[in-house]
C-alpha cells in the first residue's frame, strides 16, 4: 500500500512538473511575435466555438473566454491577463454583436466586466508566480547536480590519494586497510554519480548495485576471479542514504568474504534485494569456510560486521546473521522503497 501510494504521489509530481516545463518553455523559448501568434490561434479557436455553440447550449457562451484568459495570463504573465481580463467582455459584446446574438451577452455587463478583470489579475498573478518558481527551481536543481558532480570529483581525489599512499606502503596489512577504504570510498562516490543527472529524489537500487559488484569484480586479482557473484535484485528506487549505507554494507561484507572465506580463491556470493509486504530485505551470503565457532558480533576485533550493524542502524534497519552453511547477513528495514 506504502508502495503504491508513494507511485500515485510520484505521477502527481510527474504531472505538475510536465506543466511547469511546458509553461517555462512557452514564456522562455518562445519569442514575443511566436506567443503573440499562439495567443492569436487560441483566440480564434474559441471565436469558432462561440460561433458554433451560441445557439446550440443553455448557458452563456461567456464562460468560454477563460480559454484565451487563461493563454494569455500563461503566456505573457501579470500583465497578459490583466490586460486580456479588462478587453475580455468588450471583445465578447463586439463578437456577439457582429453574430447577431446579444441575447447570449451578461445580463450584467458592469458586474461581468469587473469579474473578468479580477479574474484576469488572478489569474495573472499565479502564472507570474508559478514561472519564477519554475525558474528558481530549474537553478536549484542545477546547483544540487552541480553539487553532486563536484562531491563525486572529490571522493575521487580521495580515492586516488588513497591508492598513491597505497603504493607507497610496504606492509601488506597496511595496504590492504588501505584498499578496504578506497571502495568504501568508492561506493559513497556511485551515489553521487547516480544523483548527478538526475532530478528525482531516488535512485535505482538495482543499478547502483550491479554497478557497484561490476566495480569490485573488476578490481579481483589472482585466485579472486574464480569467484563468482549471483544477484537477485528487485527494481526498487531507495532514498540516497538509504542507498549508501546499503552500499557500503555491500561493500563491507564482499570484502569480509574475499579476505576470509575462500582459502583456495573459489566461491559464490549471493546479493538479494527484494520487497517483501512494507519492508526491504537486503541478503548477502557466501558459500565459504563460514564463522568460527562462538562468533559474536559485540565481542570480535574486526570491523566488518560492528560497521554493517552499525550502517543497518542508520537506515532504522536490523541486521541478522544468516546460520546456514557459509556465511550471511539479512538486513531488513521498512517504508523506505517507492
Amino acid at each position: 500500500m506504502l508502495a503504491q501510494d508513494t507511485m500515485q504521489s510520484n505521477y502527481r509530481v510527474r504531472l505538475i512538473r510536465s506543466i511547469d516545463n511546458l509553461t517555462t518553455r512557452l514564456r522562455v523559448e518562445l519569442s514575443t511575435p511566436q506567443r503573440i501568434a499562439l495567443f492569436a490561434g487560441l483566440y480564434l479557436f474559441y471565436v469558432i466555438a462561440v460561433v458554433m455553440l451560441v445557439d446550440h447550449i443553455g448557458i452563456s457562451t461567456n464562460y468560454f473566454v477563460f480559454i484565451p484568459m487563461i493563454a494569455a495570463a500563461g503566456l505573457f504573465g501579470w500583465y497578459g491577463g490583466v490586460v486580456f481580463g479588462a478587453l475580455a467582455l468588450p471583445s465578447n459584446m463586439l463578437l456577439y454583436y457582429l453574430l447577431g446574438t446579444l441575447s447570449a451577452a451578461p445580463e450584467h455587463p458592469q458586474v461581468a466586466w469587473i469579474a473578468g478583470i479580477i479574474t484576469g489579475i488572478v489569474l495573472g498573478y499565479f502564472s507570474e508566480y508559478f514561472f519564477r518558481l519554475q525558474q528558481a527551481t530549474d537553478e536549484n536543481r542545477m546547483l544540487v547536480r552541480e553539487l553532486h558532480h563536484r562531491v563525486k570529483n572529490n571522493l575521487g581525489i580521495i580515492s586516488g590519494l588513497i591508492q598513491y599512499h597505497s603504493n607507497a606502503v610496504v606492509d601488506p596489512d597496511a595496504q590492504r586497510h588501505l584498499q578496504q577504504l578506497k571502495r568504501r570510498v568508492h561506493s559513497i562516490a556511485n551515489v553521487h554519480d547516480k544523483l548527478y543527472p538526475r532530478d528525482t529524489r531516488t535512485i535505482s537500487a538495482s543499478v547502483y548495485l550491479r554497478d557497484l559488484v561490476h566495480d569490485i569484480e573488476d578490481s579481483l586479482v589472482g585466485d579472486y576471479q574464480q569467484v563468482r557473484f549471483d544477484l537477485d535484485l528487485e527494481p526498487l528506487e531507495l532514498e540516497p542514504d538509504v542507498l549508501m549505507s546499503i552500499g557500503l554494507i555491500t561493500n563491507e561484507f564482499i570484502t569480509n568474504s574475499l579476505e576470509h572465506a575462500f582459502p583456495g580463491g573459489q566461491g559464490e556470493i549471493r546479493l538479494s534485494l527484494q520487497q517483501k509486504g512494507g519492508d526491504t530485505i537486503l541478503e548477502l551470503h557466501d558459500d565459504g569456510c563460514g564463522l568460527p565457532n562462538g562468533f559474536s558480533v559485540d565481542e570480535t576485533r574486526t570491523l566488518g560486521f560492528p560497521l554493517m550493524r552499525s550502517l543497518a542502524g542508520r537506515v532504522r534497519g536490523r541486521m541478522e546473521i544468516d546460520g546456514r552453511p557459509g556465511t550471511g547477513i539479512r538486513v531488513r528495514f521498512s517504508g523506505q522503497s517507492s
